[in-house]
């Protein structure tokens, strides 16, 4: 087992944890209170969601992962390629809309998710996989 890519899965489920509780209360919640019950809160409410869909899918897949030697490779390539998205997502627009990468602090997580992940990729490439 990877150790490594295990531990990034269980630092996207952490993310995910905190999505779900502390951003439902400072996120999702004001945002459905802007957006009220019409069509725009009903595109919050999916959309919130559908990220924390994404996240939970992104942890188990990396916790599956470093239990899956052959399969590891694509899935962490993928798991990893969404980290970075999200995380540039986060500085850009960090920046253009607040002047500071601190109101939106995600993009650690995305990024050390990222690092722990291509650490575990690597460690793995020096090691002959085994089924």
């Amino acid at each position: 087992m990877s150790r490594l890519t295990f531990a990034a899965g269980a630092l996207l489920a952490v993310t995910t944890l905190i999505h779900l509780l502390a951003g439902e209360r400072d996120v999702h919640a004001p945002l459905r209170a802007l957006a009220g019950d019409g069509e725009m809160g009903l595109y919050a409410s999916v959309l919130w969601h559908a990220v924390s869909v994404v996240l939970a899918a992104m942890a188990a897949a990396l916790i599956w992962a470093a239990r899956a030697p052959l399969a590891r490779q694509g899935v962490i390539w993928l798991v990893c390629a969404q980290c970075l998205g999200f995380a540039g997502l986060f500085l850009v627009y960090g920046l253009l809309l607040t002047d500071s990468l601190w109101h939106a602090p995600q993009w650690v997580l995305f990024l050390a998710a990222t690092g722990l992940a291509g650490a575990g990729l690597r460690q793995a490439g020096r090691r002959p996989a085994r089924p």
